[in-house]
């Protein structure tokens, strides 16, 4: 898979400098979302997990891609081998969505992919550059880079040598960088439409779908908040009215 600072294969995501210059390549607000989730990570794992009934991280990233004036949006859902609550997911996304699982191949060093059925892998693994690609029906990939005037180098660099770098350590690439580098360079070239899931929970039998926002009032004489017109698409999207947004 290509990225703008190389190939993933040869990228070493242990390095912190090589992780930095990735998350650069984004929104410096994008940055500061990362601390508010890690924070918000560390609130919920406070809470007391007695009984039956607590609710379930489940650790896989999702995306959620569409193109102008096609038929189908599409489920990309990296599994980092959670236990507990994926296939329940992948049967819920797959009522509403063409839904598709995505590994990490830690020996080839890319992300793959395979079609999903009923919770159930229905076909054989293959590159996730080439299912996009053949999802979308680009023959290339289009630009996905992000104006200057949102990346403000002080701001990024504040959020990720005083906060990511310290508290994700020897993981910040797994964790952290990697999540990105799916999202911008596996996905986002191909698609019109790209939005992302936060955090997807188990509780019980029912999935909820957790969206984390850290937003600065409107400069205004009204104390205003504003909302990404894409994620209010998802939010309102029936696509996910088997899900529970909370």
């Amino acid at each position: 898979m290509k990225t703008p600072v190389g190939n993933l294969r040869d990228l070493d995501l242990s390095d912190h400098d090589v992780c930095q210059r990735i998350l650069a390549l984004d929104k410096h607000r994008l940055a500061e979302g990362l601390v508010v989730e890690s924070l918000f990570d560390q609130y919920l794992a406070a809470f007391p997990q007695n009984g039956n009934d607590a609710p379930v991280l489940i650790d896989a990233d999702t995306a959620i891609a569409a193109n102008s004036g096609g038929r189908d949006t599409y489920a990309f859902v990296w599994d980092r081998e959670s236990r507990i609550g994926l296939r329940r997911y992948l049967i819920a996304l797959g009522r509403r969505y063409d839904t598709w699982l995505v590994r990490f191949d830690a020996s080839e060093h890319t992300f793959v992919t395979a079609h999903v059925k009923d919770g159930k892998r229905v076909s054989d693994w293959a590159p996730l550059y080439q299912t996009a690609r053949d999802l979308s029906g680009r023959e290339h990939e289009h630009d996905v880079g992000v104006d200057l005037s949102v990346r403000h180098a002080k701001r990024i660099n504040q959020s990720f040598w005083g906060y990511l770098s310290a508290q994700y350590g020897d993981a910040l690439g797994e964790r952290v960088v990697l999540p990105r580098i799916f999202l911008n360079f596996g996905i986002q070239p191909w698609f019109r439409y790209v939005w992302n899931i936060d955090r997807v929970y188990l509780q019980g039998d029912q999935i909820w779908h957790l969206e984390i926002k850290h937003k600065y009032p409107i400069t205004g004489r009204q104390l205003t908040f504003g909302l990404n017109d894409g994620e209010l698409r998802l939010i309102t999207d029936e696509r996910l009215s088997e899900l529970r947004l909370a």
